[in-house]
């Protein structure tokens, strides 16, 4: 799915490679999936008697060919991840108002992504008639519309966290954000995993880690839950808000374990994504570490509830033992973080430098999910060495957000389109 990312990347081979006698199958598919070919040429095609991208001197047929025709979907991910680099930044484990200010200034740019990206999705479907449809139903595009959820965890994220941290009473107001995202999440979750199920073109060779995406946004949007609860004015609406968070966690867990466990099959029988491919690896972080954080926060947010309003004998005894029970759920996820960052960064060096292009935006989210999750943890259970992994993380995924919006800046940018069209602008005033 992912290769659809890496079209500046070198081609790779998709035929089968034995590396000797018994040796594995390099079956990985670097063309977009293993869809038909008839995808590519729908999703660029114009089907629109009125396009008006043939006069490029015009400004309206120059910004849809420099910017609407080749938009893809996979920008939603510059919006999350942006997001959650501000959420890092914002409430980073060492705390600084400098870094409050920088992630302020972080979540501007995400809103600025989150605008631009849905003013070119629509401005590409009302263009574009066939292209709206070919994105809903195909494997290899609408998997990329999880981040687009995702990113809206995030807004809400920041939007609870600026709003308590100045002293604004705006619970309300997030948690109605909260629900709209909810019921966003369900729909793409569900409604992607459907299509991948039902969709019968999808062979061996197309699995790879992003089908844990599909899941993701189910996750993400439980810990968005879970991170808002305490500060909801009633008790009706705590508890309703744990039960649906802890719904989406267990949902989103459940399923993204059985993806998680195809992920590593295919790494057993076929070894290592290609080159293209390798910045994929590090997607099932962002499940594991979402979910450890939004089982942090539903622990803390149980004892609290259990303490404050309820009349159960020994209920601080209960509601810490609780609170035991989720360190320990969490601390398993986190382990097996640890793990798939080693992995993803050990594929990274093996395979070598890999073409500047936007399938660099997969690897900032699933390390800011673990910064958060780190950060959290260190908060629940008081042992320091939490803080400072999750420091690092954190730096990590913020520098490597930063390395993105310099690559879409100075390597995705249509600058030649742009020159080109001044160009022409330039010696038509001279004539």
């Amino acid at each position: 799915m992912l290769a659809v990312l890496s079209s500046s990347d070198t081609k790779m081979s998709t035929d089968s490679t034995v590396h000797g006698s018994g040796a594995k199958i390099n079956d990985y598919d670097t063309s977009a999936n293993n869809v038909n070919p008839e995808v590519v040429a729908n999703e660029n095609s114009n089907n629109d008697d009125n396009d008006t991208t043939r006069n490029i001197d015009t400004y309206e047929g120059f910004f849809r060919t420099a910017f609407v025709k080749d938009f893809h979907p996979v920008w939603t991910a510059a919006y999350m991840s942006t997001g959650i680099a501000a959420c890092v930044l914002f409430g980073f484990p060492y705390e600084a108002t400098w870094l409050r200010i920088c992630g302020l200034i972080m979540w501007g740019i995400s809103l600025i992504l989150f605008l631009a990206v849905n003013w070119l999705f629509i401005h590409k479907a009302l263009v574009y008639k066939t292209w709206l449809k070919t994105v809903l139903t195909e494997p290899s595009l609408n998997v990329f519309l999880a981040p687009y959820s995702m990113g809206f965890s995030t807004t809400v994220n920041m939007i609870h966290l600026v709003t308590v941290h100045y002293k604004h009473d705006f619970a309300i107001g997030t948690m109605v954000f909260w629900w709209i995202n909810a019921l966003l999440a369900v729909l793409i979750s569900w409604t992607v995993i459907f299509i991948l199920f039902s969709y019968k073109d999808i062979e061996y060779k197309g699995l790879n880690p992003t089908i844990v995406l599909s899941c993701l946004p189910l996750t993400v949007c439980s810990s968005s839950g879970a991170l808002i609860t305490s500060t909801l004015p009633n008790k009706n609406l705590q508890l309703t808000t744990m039960v649906i968070s802890f719904l989406l966690w267990s949902n989103s867990v459940w399923i993204g374990s059985l993806f998680t466990g195809i992920v590593f099959w295919k790494l057993l029988t076929s070894g290592l994504p290609p080159k293209m491919l390798t910045l994929t690896s590090f997607i099932p972080i962002g499940l594991l570490c979402h979910g450890a954080w939004s089982i942090l926060l539903n622990g803390s947010n149980i004892e609290n509830y259990l303490i404050s309003y309820t009349d159960i004998p020994d209920k601080e005894v209960v509601g810490k033992t609780l609170q035991l029970i989720t360190l320990a759920i969490a601390l398993f996820f986190i382990a097996f973080g640890f793990f798939f960052t080693f992995f993803a960064f050990a594929s990274w060096i093996k395979v070598g430098h890999i073409t500047l292009n936007k399938s660099y935006w997969a690897a900032p989210f699933p390390l800011g999910a673990l910064t958060l999750a780190l950060n959290e943890f260190f908060k629940s259970s008081g042992i320091t060495v939490f803080r400072d992994i999750a420091s690092i993380y954190g730096a990590l995924a913020v520098v490597l957000t930063i390395l993105c919006i310099f690559i879409t800046l100075f390597f995705e940018f249509p600058h030649d389109q742009i020159r080109s069209r001044y160009s022409r602008k330039k010696q038509s005033d001279i004539v």
